[in-house]
C-alpha cells in the first residue's frame, strides 16, 4: 500500500494590514522594554532630567522606523501603567504633558498615524513568527499614547494644532485596521482588532470633544458612527470583547444619542445585554450598567419594552442582586434597570417603583427576586460567575485586568477611565475612580469641585435627583 507524501502545513496567509519586522521576537521585546521590570525607574517630578525619557526621545530621533515604533510602545507602557501602580495621578498628568510638549513625540505620532492608514501597516509581526501570533498594533499603540498624553482640553487642542487632519486620518485608520472576516474566527484575533478600534475611537472622541469644530465634525460623520455601532455589536457577541464593545458605544454617546433611531437603540441594548450576560470583570459589568442607565434616563418609557424583550438581561440582573457584589451603587443601578426589564417586579408594588431613584430592593422585593430566580438555571449559572468575579481573591479588574501584549506576555492594564461631566471640561481620569461622584444623584463624575459648581449652575441642578436612603420603599 502506497502512502502519499505528507506536505508540510503552510502557515495561514496573513491579512494585507500585517507587515513583517526585520527583527525577531526577542529583539522586539528588548526594544520595547518588556524584558525588564514592568515599570522602569521614572523621575516623574523632574521629567526634563529623567534618564528613561531621554533614552526614549533618543529612540524617537532614530532613522530606523521600528526603533521609533518601539519608543512609542515604551511610552504607552509607562504612562498607562504608572498612574495605576502608585496613584500619583497629578504628577503623572504633568509628566504626560511634558512628554506631549516634546516636538519629537508629537511629530512621530502624527507621522505614524498618517502613514499606517495609507500603507495599511496596522499590525507588526515578528520575523520569526510566520503565523502572526506575536505583533505590535501600531494604530492601537499610537492612538493610545496620543489619547493618554492629551490629559485635558488644553493639551488636546495643542495636539490638534500639530495634527489638523486628525479626524480624516483616524477615520481611515479605523477601516484600515479591520481583519478579513475569515481571519476573525479566532477569539484572540478579534480581541486585538477591537482593542485597536477601542483605543482609536477613544482618542478620536477625546480630542474632538476639546473643540466646537471637532464636536460638530464628528457628529456629522453618521456613516462612521454607524460603523462603530455595527462593529461593537459584533464584538459584544464574543465573551472577552464584550467589554470593549460597551466602551466603544459609551465613547460615542457624547456625539450621538443611542436612542436616535430604532436601529441604534436596538444595537445599544444588545451590546449592553451581551456584556451583562458574559462579561468576566466588575469593570465591564459596571460599564454596561452605566450605558443602560444613560438610556433609561433619556427615555424610560421607550426603554422598558426593549429591555423586557430580552429575558437574558433580566436573568443577569436577578443574578447580580443575589450575588456577593459588595458595591451597593452597582446593585442600585442593577435594581433600577431590573424594574424596567421585569414587568412582574413593577406589578409587585407600584408605589415603590420610582424611575430615576437608585436604591436597593426592599425585603418584599428581594423575596420576589428570589422567587423569580428560583429553579432558573440561567440565573444560577450567572450568579455563580458573578460570585467568582466579586470574590475578594479576584483581581480588581477581573479577566480584562490583564491584556495579552504583542509578544504574548500578560501585562497589567488600567481600569476604565471616566470623563468629567462638565461639557466644557471633559477631562478623562488618569486612573480608575480618581474623579468624585455627585453625592446626590450618583450618576455623574467631576474632576474637581470647581467643575462640579460650574455644572450645577449650568443646569445639573435641574437634572440632579437626590438618591433616597436605603430604607425608602421598605
Amino acid at each position: 500500500m502506497r502512502y502519499k507524501e505528507t506536505m508540510p502545513r503552510k502557515p495561514p496567509e496573513l491579512p494585507a494590514n500585517f507587515f513583517f519586522s526585520k527583527r525577531c521576537e526577542q529583539e522586539l521585546m528588548e526594544l520595547t522594554g518588556q524584558t525588564g521590570p514592568t515599570l522602569p525607574e521614572i523621575d516623574i517630578l523632574h521629567p526634563a532630567a529623567c534618564p528613561w525619557l531621554k533614552e526614549v526621545l533618543r529612540d524617537l530621533r532614530s532613522e530606523d522606523e521600528e526603533i521609533r515604533m518601539c519608543g512609542i510602545f515604551r511610552i504607552q507602557g509607562v504612562l498607562v501603567h504608572g498612574p495605576v501602580s502608585d496613584g500619583k495621578t497629578d504628577a503623572w498628568a504633568k509628566y504626560a504633558t511634558y512628554v506631549l510638549s516634546q516636538s519629537v513625540v508629537i511629530q512621530e505620532l502624527v507621522r505614524g498615524l498618517r502613514d499606517f492608514g495609507v500603507s495599511k501597516r496596522c499590525y507588526l509581526v515578528c520575523k520569526d513568527d510566520p503565523r502572526g501570533g506575536a505583533r505590535i498594533g501600531t494604530v492601537r499603540t499610537y492612538s493610545n499614547v496620543l489619547d493618554t498624553i492629551a490629559v485635558d482640553a488644553r493639551a488636546a487642542r495643542f495636539a490638534l494644532s500639530h495634527f489638523p487632519d486628525f479626524v480624516d486620518v483616524q477615520l481611515g485608520n479605523y477601516y484600515a485596521s479591520r481583519f478579513p472576516r475569515a481571519y476573525r474566527r479566532a477569539r484572540e484575533r478579534c480581541t486585538i482588532e477591537f482593542e485597536t478600534k477601542m483605543f482609536l475611537t477613544s482618542s478620536l472622541c477625546n480630542l474632538c470633544a476639546a473643540t466646537k469644530q471637532g464636536r460638530e465634525r464628528l457628529q456629522s460623520e453618521t456613516v462612521f458612527l454607524n460603523s462603530i455601532l455595527e462593529d461593537a455589536l459584533e464584538a459584544s457577541e464574543k465573551a472577552k470583547p464584550s467589554d470593549l464593545a460597551v466602551g466603544i458605544v459609551k465613547r460615542i454617546t457624547q456625539f450621538r444619542s443611542p436612542l436616535e433611531t430604532e436601529e441604534t437603540v436596538a444595537i445599544a441594548v444588545k451590546v449592553a445585554g451581551n456584556a451583562l450576560e458574559s462579561s468576566g470583570s466588575a469593570a465591564g459589568i459596571e460599564s454596561a450598567l452605566d450605558l443602560v442607565m444613560r438610556m433609561i434616563d433619556e427615555d424610560a418609557a421607550r426603554m422598558a419594552p426593549l429591555l423586557q424583550r430580552r429575558k437574558s438581561i433580566s436573568d443577569s440582573l436577578l443574578a447580580l442582586e443575589l450575588s456577593s457584589c459588595p458595591d451597593e451603587g452597582m446593585k442600585g443601578k442593577g435594581f433600577e434597570i431590573l424594574l424596567s426589564a421585569n414587568a412582574k417586579l413593577q406589578e409587585l408594588d407600584r408605589r415603590s417603583f420610582q424611575v430615576g431613584y437608585l436604591r436597593l430592593p426592599s425585603d418584599r422585593e428581594m423575596k420576589a427576586i428570589q422567587e423569580l430566580a428560583a429553579k432558573d438555571h440561567n440565573v444560577a449559572r450567572r450568579k455563580k460567575q458573578l460570585d467568582a468575579i466579586f470574590s475578594p481573591k479576584a483581581s480588581p479588574g477581573g479577566e480584562d485586568h490583564r491584556s495579552r501584549d504583542p509578544a504574548g506576555k500578560l501585562t497589567p492594564m488600567a481600569g476604565p477611565r471616566k470623563q468629567c461631566a462638565r461639557s466644557d471640561c471633559l477631562r478623562v481620569e488618569a486612573t480608575a475612580r480618581e474623579f468624585k461622584v455627585c453625592a446626590q444623584c450618583k450618576l455623574v463624575v467631576y474632576c474637581s469641585a470647581e467643575c462640579q459648581k460650574s455644572a450645577w449652575k449650568e443646569g445639573h441642578k435641574q437634572e440632579c435627583v437626590r438618591k433616597p436612603s436605603r430604607n425608602q420603599g421598605m
